[in-house]
Parts: structure tokens; C-alpha cells; sequence
């Protein structure tokens, strides 16, 4: 689940491969439904702005959404294995994923590609930006929470 930053819509999604949008307001009706990954949806998240949605699969990919037109406007394909987290920057043209792959991967949602890889020994299951979105944080199934410098791209 996620709530949009302006706290109008609620965003869940899950095992059916749909993202559900919903009014969080009056009778709490669906207002849409964004179909598109062909595995289950492990984390979604809004940009800062509100304006569109990513979302983290086990397809493999993570995807862009645009919310007004109710599309998605970018798949963003590279993991080797299941995309478990996500996580988008205060700067809305920068992505961040954790895999089973072992990777934490940089994005740039203007492009479809990755631009940062940061291999990892395990499986990630969680990332996020810091405040400056300088560095990522991740976490996984060796139970460390680690800090990845994107400048240095190394562990500080």
C-alpha cells in the first residue's frame, strides 16, 4: 500500500499483478486499475510530486505510471531475477531498485536503462535514498543494512 503525497489516492497492489487506485475519500470507491506485470508486485511507490507510480515485480522489471493518463510510460528491464523493492528520489527522474539478482540498481526514469549497478553477495530486499539522494540505503537476507555511495559507487 501507499498513500499519494496529496493523500487523495491510495495505491495497493500485490499477487494479481495489478496496481488498484483507489479515493480515499467519501465511499473509498476504485477509481483504477493498471495492469501490466506479468508476475506479482512487490512494492510501489509514488513520486514526490504525485504525478505517476512506480512499481517493483517479480517479472523482473519495474514500471512507470503515469496516474492521469492511467498508462504506463516506461518498463524498466535489467535484474536477473526478482525486483523485490524500489524506491524514487526527490529529484523524480531518479530510481532505485533491490533485486534477488543481488544488485542494487540506479535509474534514470528519462531513459529505459540502467545507469549504476552495485552488485551485492546477496539477495536485496530492501532499498531506499537518503535525504540528498547521494547515497542508497539497502538491506537483505544477510541482515545488514548497508549505505551505497553513488559517487564513489562503493559501501561506505
Amino acid at each position: 500500500l501507499q498513500v499519494r503525497p496529496y493523500g487523495d489516492i491510495l495505491a495497493s497492489a500485490g499477487f494479481d499483478r495489478q496496481i488498484f487506485l483507489w479515493n480515499v475519500f467519501g465511499e473509498c470507491e476504485n477509481i483504477a486499475c493498471l495492469p501490466g506485470h506479468t508476475g506479482s508486485i512487490s512494492q510501489i511507490c509514488f513520486t514526490k510530486d504525485g504525478t505517476h507510480l512506480v512499481s517493483a515485480s517479480t517479472d523482473k522489471s519495474m514500471a512507470m505510471w503515469d496516474l492521469e493518463a492511467g498508462v504506463r510510460v516506461r518498463r524498466f528491464k535489467g535484474h536477473q531475477s526478482f525486483v523485490n523493492s524500489c524506491d524514487v528520489s526527490d529529484n523524480p527522474t531518479m530510481i532505485c531498485s533491490g533485486s534477488d539478482d543481488g544488485t542494487v540498481r540506479l535509474w534514470d526514469s528519462r531513459r529505459r536503462h540502467c545507469v549504476k549497478t552495485l552488485n551485492n553477495k546477496y539477495q536485496v530486499t530492501a532499498v531506499c535514498f537518503n535525504e540528498k539522494a547521494d547515497s542508497i540505503m539497502s538491506g537483505g537476507i544477510d541482515n545488514h543494512i548497508k549505505s551505497w555511495d553513488l559517487n564513489m559507487e562503493r559501501l561506505v
